[in-house]
């Protein structure tokens, strides 16, 4: 059985909030990114199948999708690749099939193989990649020497999936086996130590115990650490957002995307506060069905129970079921009454801004910005708590009309008195 054996069946609430992001910020990449350059390609590196078993779009659809919104002011190109021969088999069709009239390819293999005359073919051209592996992805080097090492114009990016599961489960292991690996343990954490370059994580690895929790914090450590490197070694900045199941369970992996160009972090959020909702609504409703599903099993049981005792009713089995109780559990996502938590906190962090007396962009600040509500809100959000800070005398900027990531910030009279 393989690691993604099952995995294209059914699109899980993880995978929703990773679509949305798909749909929409390649689409902001090749817009921005293509005006620098004469072509934009977008790069799937681990492509899969291209699409789920129920025929929803898997992430190479929706990187097609995003070359044909963008077809008719920016020349661009979709390149896939997958080593599995019988996802490229189906992959190969999604692609001939959905990709009739764009300028797409897809190549079987390793994409370590394929990266060399990748990024030969696309010298010209703004790259976009996403590695999103079951396991680990590049090699440290290719990432950043080959990748994220080249030229600052045209602009590349990368959105990674980093595995949190892989380097717990990993972490796990080094720190039960140490000296007495088998051969194929030990390379596996030769690879994971060519994917993070080097051993560096494996001291913070042995740090961790069977407490509950500290496991994750542990691969946590090892998901910034690695991000701080691949900046310095890269000149990138970089966000990472943990994708969970639900809310209040620990995280399936990170989105992380790096870049040089802070513009590029500001609407990235954007599209994953979008894609937020989408995953908001997504974990309710799965787990609503699941709890309905527990109640019809129940009723269904008991009334079997009933008919061999030979219990009979006045009402047909439809009356019957229908006055069983119906199972919500979680309300639907209110982004509304969010959104007022979510501008209270940028309010506070804003005002910590001003008070510095310091022009200042908010898309240079991205972080800073949003803090805790980073991936929820967006700039919508900010812009009304610049208007709610303008009415108490705490910015100049009104916070009215487009391009405030881009304006001048500064401290209105009552930023340093309040």
């Amino acid at each position: 059985m393989t690691a993604n054996t099952g995995f294209f069946r059914e699109q899980e609430a993880p995978a929703v909030l990773k679509h949305g992001i798909l749909r929409r910020y390649p689409v902001v990449f090749a817009s921005a990114a293509g005006g620098n350059a004469s072509r934009v390609v977008l790069l799937d590196g681990y492509a899969g199948r291209g699409k789920y078993e129920d025929g929803s779009p898997g992430s190479p659809m929706l990187l097609l999708g995003a070359a044909s919104k963008t077809g008719s002011f920016r020349t661009v190109e979709c390149i896939f690749v997958e080593r599995d021969r019988a996802n490229f088999t189906v992959l190969s069709e999604v692609v001939q099939s959905h990709g009739a009239d764009l300028s797409c390819c897809a190549l079987q293999g390793d994409l370590s193989s394929h990266l060399a005359s990748i990024l030969t073919s696309a010298s010209d051209a703004a790259l976009f990649a996403f590695l999103d592996p079951f396991g680990t992805a590049l090699n440290y080097d290719e990432l950043t020497k080959q990748i994220l090492g080249r030229p600052t114009r045209p602009p590349t990016e990368v959105l990674l999936h980093f595995s949190v599961n892989a380097i717990r489960r990993i972490s796990g292991l080094l720190r039960a086996r140490r000296e007495e690996l088998s051969d194929a343990e030990r390379k596996t954490i030769e690879r994971v130590d060519r994917f993070l370059g080097g051993e560096w994580w494996q001291p913070i690895a042995l740090e961790a115990n069977d407490e509950p929790g500290v496991a994750t914090k542990i691969a946590e450590r090892v998901v910034q650490e690695y991000c701080r490197r691949v900046g310095t070694d890269t000149a990138s900045g970089s966000v990472a957002f943990p994708v969970r199941d639900r809310p209040g369970l620990a995280p399936e992996y990170f989105l992380v995307l790096f870049t040089r160009h802070p513009y590029a972090i500001w609407r990235f959020n954007d599209a994953l506060s979008l894609a937020n909702v989408e995953w908001q609504e997504a974990w309710r409703g799965k787990a609503n069905a699941k709890e309905a599903a527990k109640v019809a099993a129940k009723v269904a049981k008991q009334r079997a129970v009933e008919a061999e005792q030979g219990l009979m009713y006045l009402f047909d089995d439809f009356e019957v079921a229908s006055a069983a109780p119906v199972a919500v559990t979680h309300e639907p996502f209110d982004e509304a009454a969010e959104a007022m938590r979510w501008v209270a906190v940028i309010e506070q962090n804003l005002t910590v801004l001003f008070r510095k007396g310091v022009p200042f962009k908010l898309m240079n600040n991205t972080g800073a910005v949003y803090g805790e509500v980073l991936g929820e809100a967006r700039e919508k959000h900010a812009a009304q708590a610049l208007k709610n800070l303008h009415a108490l005398g705490i910015s100049e900027d009104t916070g009215v009309g487009k391009g405030i990531h881009n304006r001048v910030l500064r401290p209105g009279q009552n930023a340093l008195t309040t």
